[in-house]
């Protein structure tokens, strides 16, 4: 019997160590979470007529059930409203001691990106790169020039482990069809000139993730992945064999697609424990959220 209860200590002592270890990756587009003031108020009423205490309430309880330690956030007006969103978080015990707000441009919307973290960043994020273009042409055949509008990166501590987390929102499909096929393209082959060199140091934990706006086998995916060229690729963490249920994020008139992924470096796809979709209230966003629990334990 004494032999028995000590086995049984032991076992729960590891499955403990190993929940401990585990840490979950997720990404959410909030669904134009802006507040109801100038000079974004025209897009803050695209939520169905939500007012702003509303809209918060609805992405903290999508958060709340995530339960991410490492989020990142789409469709974010600015600052501000991470902070109210963080402050309605703590309010349910469920607050991020970290969080960085991109710096983006983008002259449209004004949306930007964020993350959220349970860990703390090991040097200053990179919260825009105002200087990345790329060439590409219409549709039609016109030039133009795209620019990377909503894109960050933050070097975390994780687990005693240093991970360089990417967080994006490429050029949507809805609106420009002339343009935003050959935009999004362009914004891949930016984002992998960034990427790339990390994937090339040591043993890079890398992940990027967020809402890509295009599907598994796009031209985008392909060339963010890395599949386009010789150089150290991401795996998509909807394809590992963790997978639990369907990975479509997004259903536009009955078109279930998933645009919203989280891409792994080798070493971190090689310890995915669980991959899911959590299906999110359509009150909180007409997105669903991705998440990955990585394994950093021994």
């Amino acid at each position: 019997m004494m032999r028995f209860a000590t086995a049984l200590c032991a076992a729960l002592f590891l499955v403990s160590t190993i929940d401990a270890g585990q840490v979950r990756f997720a990404t959410l587009n909030t669904w134009w979470l802006f507040d109801d003031e100038p000079p974004h108020l025209n897009w803050a009423r695209q939520r169905d007529g939500q007012s702003w205490e509303e809209s918060i309430a609805h992405v903290a309880d999508a958060i709340v059930e995530i339960d991410a330690d490492v989020l990142a956030l789409q469709e974010v007006e600015d600052r501000h409203a991470v902070e109210r969103l963080n402050a309605v978080l703590e309010s349910r015990g469920k607050g991020y001691r970290f969080y960085w707000v991109g710096a983006g441009d983008d002259p449209f919307t004004g949306q930007d990106v964020a993350i959220l973290s349970r860990f703390p960043s090991l040097t200053e994020p990179v919260r825009a790169y105002p200087a990345m273009q790329e060439n590409f042409h219409t549709n039609s055949g016109y030039p133009r020039v795209a620019g990377l509008h909503k894109f960050m990166r933050v070097d975390l501590e994780v687990e005693g482990e240093p991970v360089t987390v990417f967080a994006l929102h490429l050029k949507s499909r809805l609106g420009n069809q002339i343009t935003s096929d050959g935009e999004r393209l362009a914004q891949a082959r930016m984002v992998r000139r960034l990427v790339r060199p990390v994937l090339e140091k040591g043993r890079p934990n890398v992940v990027v993730m967020g809402d890509f706006n295009d599907v598994p086998g796009s031209s985008a995916l392909r060339e963010i992945r890395g599949l386009n060229d010789a150089s150290w690729n991401l795996s998509n963490a909807a394809e590992s064999e963790h997978m639990n249920g369907e990975a479509w994020t997004y259903d536009y008139r009955g078109q279930k697609d998933q645009i919203d992924h989280v891409l792994l470096s080798k070493f971190l796809f090689d310890k995915i424990a669980a991959a899911s979709v959590i299906r999110i209230d359509n009150q909180a966003s007409d997105h669903d959220a991705f998440t990955v629990d990585i394994d950093f334990g021994e």
